[in-house]
């Protein structure tokens, strides 16, 4: 019989594990439930070595499952060499991009961009690349855009003819609205015009204005019945005429005027002695009949 060290084993509760002696009487200890992991003889057997092979083929199985599970839960689709060479043309034609706009000229030539044209190369309506981007910077602020424009405006004869259209301070007014003259010219116009000869006084009359005799008046007495008849100066009423005056002269009667259909008591009352004033637009000729409420009597008449 073989000699070996004796020792007892506890548990992972501190009690003391049995003994167990193989058939050549070497002491073996049990451990991690009632799997052998070895013996303690200082010249082990075959079979005692075959028992610690077998005892490890186990332990290296369940290792291999538990990668395998760890493996399926943090690779759930494991990346094929064909995503890898996807992944691998992707990134080089990134770097391939970048290589061209970080260029000095080529960074140059694509400096200036429209914030819409910007938008659209990145979003666009399907997948867009930075060659797409470069592509829709081209025709953008180019030099010789910029060169045309500042041509169209900063030229020699371009800031004449603009200020021959401005005029200068020092130029005459022109009233004359169908003559041509600079703007400064036509705005001193219009200033002379409504200071007139320097009194502040417009010299300008309001189309259609009432205010102001333009023909001679037509004047005369009419005597007013009972029956209600139109009320003008002369034999008939005068043409385009601006105001109708009247007076009452009797001094104890009175008359009323108004439409034609007026009575002795629905037209409006002039009083004895009174003066009544009718203005009218000049282009509209509308008739006023008087009716005496009691006695004929007679009234002064003028039209302007």
């Amino acid at each position: 019989m073989s000699t070996g060290v004796r020792f007892v084993g506890k548990d992972p509760d501190g009690i003391a594990k049995a003994v167990s002696v193989n058939d050549d009487g070497v002491l073996l200890v049990e451990l991690l439930g009632s799997l052998l992991v070895g013996e303690v003889a200082e010249n082990p057997t075959a079979n005692t070595i075959l028992g610690r092979m077998k005892s490890l083929e186990s332990k290296i199985d369940t290792l291999d499952e538990v990668i395998d599970s760890i493996l399926a839960k943090i690779i759930a689709s494991p990346a094929t060499e064909a995503k890898q060479d996807t992944l691998i043309s992707h990134v080089d034609g990134v770097e391939a991009a970048l290589a061209t706009l970080l260029t000095k000229a080529g960074f140059d030539a694509k400096a200036d961009i429209s914030l819409t044209a910007l938008r659209d190369a990145l979003r666009g309506t399907g997948s867009k690349t930075l060659t797409d981007l470069a592509n829709a910077l081209v025709p953008l602020a180019t030099a010789a855009k910029q060169d045309t424009l500042a041509g169209l405006v900063s030229t020699a004869a371009n800031q004449t003819a603009l200020q021959n259209l401005i005029g200068s301070l020092a130029a005459a007014a022109v009233t004359d609205p169908t003559a041509s003259a600079a703007l400064i010219q036509l705005l001193k116009g219009l200033l002379k015009q409504l200071q007139g000869a320097g009194t502040g006084a417009a010299p300008v009359q309001l189309t259609g204005s009432i205010e102001t005799v333009v023909d001679n008046p037509a004047t005369g007495i009419k005597t007013i019945t009972t029956t209600a008849a139109e009320l003008f100066a002369g034999a008939y009423a005068k043409t385009n005429r601006r105001k109708l005056i009247i007076k009452n002269e009797d001094q104890s009667l009175r008359f009323r005027i108004g439409k034609a259909d007026i009575t002795q008591q629905n037209g409006f009352p002039v009083e004895p002695g009174a003066v009544v004033i009718i203005p009218f637009d000049p282009a509209v000729m509308v008739p006023i009949y008087a009716i005496s409420e009691g006695a004929s009597l007679q009234a002064s008449v003028m039209e302007v």
